[in-house]
């Protein structure tokens, strides 16, 4: 699954992201590109992975 996501601007912010994702039950992958606004990941329920991103302070698109 891959998510368009707003707001990431270095490295950083990938590992904020991966590390809220990667905390949602189910999820066995996840990389986060702030070069291409998006996170990919597998595993999880979408709307928790959205969930986990907007906590996270980043905007889903």
């Amino acid at each position: 699954m891959t998510v368009k996501v707003n707001g990431m601007h270095c490295p950083h912010c990938e590992m904020r992201v991966e590390k809220a994702v990667r905390a949602v039950e189910g999820v066995t992958m996840v990389k986060a590109s702030h070069e291409r606004g998006e996170v990919v990941y597998e595993g999880g329920s979408d709307s928790a992975v959205r969930a986990a991103i907007t906590a996270a302070g980043y905007e889903v698109k």
